[in-house]
C-alpha cells in the first residue's frame, strides 16, 4: 500500500532502484551526511510524481530511528499513507 526507502542507492547488489507503480505514495528518506544516498533521494523524489523527501539529522538505514524528530515523521507518514 505504500513505499518507504531508506538511504537508497542506484544499485544494491545488482538490484536497481526503479520507479514506483503510478499512485503508490513514497517516502524516501536519508540524512545529507550521508551524502551518496542523499544525492540519490534528492534525484528520486525529483523524478517520482508525489514522493515524499524525508531528511534525518544523520544516520544510514535504521540508524536514523535513533532521531526522535525522524522517527515521528516517519511513522506520521505512514499512518497517513495506510489509509
Amino acid at each position: 500500500r505504500w513505499l518507504v526507502l531508506l538511504s537508497p542507492g542506484v544499485g544494491y547488489r545488482g538490484v536497481r532502484l526503479g520507479l514506483p507503480p503510478e499512485g503508490l505514495p513514497v517516502l524516501v528518506a536519508a540524512s545529507p551526511p550521508d551524502a551518496y544516498a542523499w544525492r540519490t533521494a534528492e534525484a528520486y523524489a525529483a523524478q517520482t510524481s508525489g514522493t515524499v523527501l524525508l531528511k534525518a539529522r544523520q544516520g544510514h538505514g535504521a540508524q536514523m530511528f535513533s532521531d526522535p524528530d525522524f522517527f515521528k515523521a516517519l511513522v506520521n507518514w505512514i499512518s497517513r499513507a495506510g489509509r
